[in-house]
């Protein structure tokens, strides 16, 4: 990704931007609280190295996948008028 942001359009960045996070806050509310940090403007994901805690990270984006529809992804994080 990081060989095409260059030639986005700095109003595109900024809604990708906006976007993205508004996922990951949605994501870290619903499914990956104990997973997803946020410092500042830099999102982090720590996962233990135990093949346990990987299963269940790997059920948790699993239910968040399965509980989201293309329609929640779109309107996600967009204000209404």
């Amino acid at each position: 990704f990081e060989d095409i942001w260059d030639s986005f359009d700095t109003k595109y960045q900024t809604s990708l931007c906006k976007k993205v996070g508004a996922i990951l806050k949605m994501a870290k509310k619903n499914h990956l609280n104990t997973y997803l940090k946020k410092d500042g403007e830099t999102w982090s994901i720590k996962v233990s190295d135990h093949w346990k805690s990987r299963k269940k990270f790997a059920k948790n984006c699993q239910d968040l996948m399965d509980n989201l529809t293309q329609k929640t992804l779109f309107d996600y994080g967009v204000k209404k008028a």
